[in-house]
């Protein structure tokens, strides 16, 4: 059986993981304080899930996303719209949810702008989220950063094209693009490195 480990958000000495099956179950442990790891009941129906610092999400079948853990700030009202969700990130204290149409939402703690998702909100492909920051793929891969940038986690490397993924840590972000005939592996905010490996 295939499994998807997903690396958790936390800060300071946070020791919470996730375990999300191809059977659509979620498998978590570590760091509880929050019920972080109580995953509720019916698990059978995840595609993906996320973790923050004290709060978890999981992505059904069904396009809907459900939470648990840590319920201030807001991390537990999810936007409700007409559109169903296909993505999903989590930063330390805030969530962001990629709809079908290519918008996002976002909600929980606001304080560095994270949640505001700016315009135009749509093309989103892939999403993630920092501490105090998100970052959103489009689908002509350009990569959108808003939110907190004392770090320069949102100052987003040049030429800002043919990303693939992209990736948030507390203060940093981590991306792929290809360059002609080479995969490119950037990164930047609190750690900077720029390399290249040859394709798969």
């Amino acid at each position: 059986m295939k499994a998807v480990i997903v690396c958790v958000l936390g800060l300071l000495l946070a020791s919470d993981a996730v375990l999300a099956a191809t059977s659509g179950r979620i498998v978590a442990w570590g760091r509880n304080d929050y019920g972080q790891c109580d995953v509720p009941e019916p698990d059978g129906n995840f595609e993906s899930c996320a973790g923050g610092d004290g709060h978890t999400i999981g992505l059904t079948s069904y396009g809907s996303i459900v939470t648990w853990g840590i319920y201030y700030y807001g991390l537990s009202q999810v936007p409700v719209e007409d559109e169903p969700f296909v993505g999903l990130a989590a930063g330390t204290y805030h969530s962001l949810g990629l709809r079908t149409n290519g918008m996002v939402s976002a909600w929980g703690l606001n304080t560095g702008g994270q949640c505001d998702v700016p315009e135009p909100n749509r093309d989103f492909v892939a999403v993630a989220g920092g501490r105090s920051f998100s970052l959103g793929l489009t689908s002509d891969g350009r990569i959108v950063a808003w939110g907190a940038n004392g770090s320069g986690q949102c100052d987003v490397p040049e030429p800002n094209e043919s990303y693939l993924a992209v990736c948030a840590g507390q203060d940093h972000a981590l991306a792929i693009r290809q360059a002609d005939t080479l995969v490119e592996h950037a990164s930047w905010g609190r750690i900077k490195a720029l390399f290249r490996v040859p394709p798969n």
